[in-house]
């Protein structure tokens, strides 16, 4: 892929609806759920990948992808902090920002490269994936918002921005499965996301 975007990992949440644990550290198939979709980004041809993490243990699994990675103090102030931690690490150089969230394991790198595609066409718009009427994640947003998402504040994420977008803003790609935008929040959607993976 011919892109210089930049890939985002979302990866500071608490994991509140997980009985204590870290979601991202619980192990499928003897694998960390981070790991499942670090797989996914690195085959994915990004100019650069920042891995935003709560913790050091997952720090040091960004670092062995070669991702550049950085530890979000403040992530108990809310989903900004790790967009705005996140855009303000990146090359001057990146065209855009593509933001994963780090439970979306399912996602497939086919869907990713059409939204990568679609934003080489349009590098001034609001690219998200829908399925069904609903928009997702992993969107992209242009260069030229840069500033715009360094000034959310607590709990405020993209979705802000997309809802005060003019017409033509923002471009959505119709997406044919809605198991590649499963997240894991909770025990029952893990247990999905293992039935699916294991079948």
């Amino acid at each position: 892929m011919n892109s210089r975007l930049t890939a985002i990992v979302m990866l500071s949440g608490l994991s509140t609806r997980m009985n204590g644990k870290d979601k991202l550290l619980i192990e499928i198939n003897g694998q960390p759920i981070v790991q499942y979709v670090f797989d996914i980004v690195a085959q994915c041809g990004f100019a650069e990948v920042i891995a935003v993490c709560r913790k050091k243990e997952v720090v040091d699994i960004a670092l062995r992808y070669g991702f550049k990675a950085l530890l979000n103090k403040n992530f108990k102030n809310g989903i900004s902090e790790s967009i705005k931690l996140g855009v303000s690490h990146t090359n001057e150089n990146s065209d855009g920002y593509m933001f994963f969230q780090g439970d979306q394991i399912l996602i497939k790198k086919e869907h990713i490269e059409e939204l990568q595609n679609c934003f080489i066409k349009n590098n001034k718009s609001i690219i998200a994936p829908k399925y069904n009427g609903i928009t997702s994640s992993p969107c992209i947003f242009p260069k030229k918002l840069k500033n715009k998402l360094l000034l959310l504040e607590g709990d405020d994420g993209g979705k802000k921005i997309m809802l005060n977008c003019s017409d033509g803003g923002i471009i959505f790609v119709n997406i044919e499965s809605d198991k590649s935008i499963i997240d894991i929040d909770n025990i029952n959607d893990l247990r999905e996301v293992m039935s699916i993976l294991n079948n």
